[in-house]
């Protein structure tokens, strides 16, 4: 890594929307980004195995069948017979683009990329399920300690022990419309708060809300 490199996901965003809504002059830091920064676009068909595993062949840099990791929640597993869980010891963290950097001695931090193992002797911070769509292993970080400082010192995210699909049932839309936007200015604030404790080699961060919005906030089909 000669350079510094800050990495934001916006897990299941729509490109045609972000485009629309830079021209519209409703996300300006984003047109800020997209006027001070090099743009290009991915392949739109770069994707060669099931969804549940681009967040893995982003971290490794190469497609499912190569790596072996599709669906984190539920895989099926030849030798057994049976789909399961996988465990964070059956993924190699270290083959993730942040595990190199932190073996060649960058300092990193890794907040809630989806499905993501925690690394150990990571140099750096690393926080997983803090506020995120799709749960798998369970809140937790390196070092142990900080999620329950971000909790106190930032607040708790709603949403963020369960899935929106089983609050919406109860909660209803407009409820989980609120939620998020108080999940966003919740992750906003771990966010500045963990990049200013330091100059990080990578700052990778990953916004989970779009992800939910795009289960829950559009109108049902043959609706209007």
């Amino acid at each position: 890594m000669p350079a510094r490199a800050l990495v934001i996901g916006l897990d299941a965003v729509n490109t045609t929307f972000i485009d629309r809504w830079v021209e519209a002059g409703h996300l300006p830091h984003i047109a800020a980004l997209r006027r001070r920064a090099n743009a290009f676009r991915l392949d739109a068909e770069c994707m060669e195995t099931l969804p549940g595993a681009i967040w893995t062949d982003i971290a490794f840099g190469e497609p499912a069948w190569r790596h072996g990791l599709f669906y984190f929640p539920e895989q099926f597993q030849p030798d057994e017979g049976m789909c399961r869980k996988l465990a964070e010891s059956e993924a190699d963290m270290r083959r993730s683009f942040w595990g190199v950097a932190s073996a060649a001695g960058r300092r990193c931090a890794v907040i809630d990329v989806p499905f993501m193992p925690l690394l150990p002797d990571f140099n750096g911070v690393q926080l997983r399920e803090f506020a995120v769509h799709d749960t798998w292993a369970g809140p937790a970080s390196h070092p142990p300690t900080l999620i329950n400082e971000l909790y106190a010192n930032c607040g708790e995210p709603p949403l963020h022990h369960f899935m929106c699909d089983q609050r919406v049932a109860t909660a209803g839309r407009k409820a989980i419309f609120e939620e998020l936007l108080l999940r966003t200015e919740i992750k906003t604030s771990v966010l500045t708060n963990l990049m200013a404790r330091e100059r990080w080699d990578l700052f990778f961060a990953v916004y989970g809300d779009a992800h939910c919005a795009a289960h829950q906030l559009w109108p049902a089909r043959g609706n209007g």
